[in-house]
């Protein structure tokens, strides 16, 4: 089956199948940027951009579950619009992507009932976002509706965001690997991440590489990311690389104390 490496040729894209004439595809995808298209079959396929008929049509973009295709004229001529508006294209609305139903009405004075000082630091780090914010402390007591209190006021200034479960990334990382550069560049290139309940067990070898890769890329550019757990240093310590540790606690640590909210007794 032809792929996207054996068009393009050895140049950082995976090799992935591509798409037969009659799957619907929802959008085109350039390096960082995606274009929401309605569903067309790829036999009929045009570029939002150029309007041009040569187009890859890729089996899935591993951060939503809609197909999606490349346009090869604009990826092999560097052409793909970094800047949605010289193209003369619609901005794509951001979303709060991942984000359970149950923290979409989250708000920051939802917070107000918490310690001053992760009030105040919360408050501070959605207002200026950048590096790691580590948010531990025991199941329910409101890590996780901080978070996304975070998350929907960066999302209001237009920043794309993303929320994934440690376990949800592991399983997506799973279905790529060894071949996982598109998924790392994805997460890589999002301005706003939660990876929520991390470290709650160790893992192999290869995973600690893809996020050893994925987290220095976020810290050595300062992108806003939010790291949730329910363990000890001491236990996440223990649990994962001491590189990866390092950088996850390298900025902002709070402990958030209390009770688990979501127990109800019966």
């Amino acid at each position: 089956m032809k792929t996207l490496k054996d068009t393009l040729g050895n140049n950082g894209y995976l090799s992935v199948p591509m798409l037969e004439d009659e799957d619907m595809v929802t959008f085109v995808s350039w390096p960082g940027v995606d274009f929401d298209i309605p569903p067309t079959k790829t036999s009929e396929l045009e570029c939002p951009a150029c309007h041009g008929k040569n187009i890859a049509k890729l089996l899935c973009c591993h951060h939503r579950e809609q197909k999606g295709a490349f346009c090869l004229s604009c990826c092999q001529e560097h052409r793909y619009p970094r800047i949605k508006e010289e193209q003369g294209v619609p901005e794509k609305k951001a979303l709060l992507v991942g984000l359970p139903t149950e923290f979409m009405g989250a708000t920051l004075e939802g917070i107000d009932d918490k310690p001053q000082a992760f009030i105040n630091a919360v408050k501070a780090y959605a207002d200026n976002p950048s590096g790691y914010f580590l948010m531990a402390g025991l199941a329910g007591v409101g890590k996780t509706y901080a978070a996304a209190a975070i998350m929907k006021n960066i999302e209001e200034k237009g920043k794309e965001t993303r929320y994934i479960e440690s376990m949800e990334l592991y399983q997506e990382w799973l279905e790529v690997a060894p071949k996982y550069l598109h998924l790392l560049n994805m997460l890589q290139s999002i301005y706003f991440l939660i990876i929520d309940d991390f470290g709650h067990k160790s893992s192999s070898e290869s995973y600690n590489e893809f996020l050893h890769m994925l987290f220095s890329k976020r810290k050595s550019t300062q992108k806003p990311t939010v790291i949730i757990t329910n363990l000890t240093s001491e236990k996440m310590a223990e649990n994962t690389k001491s590189a990866i540790y390092s950088r996850v606690t390298s900025n902002i640590i709070l402990k958030l104390e209390g009770k688990d909210r979501r127990i109800r007794k019966f």
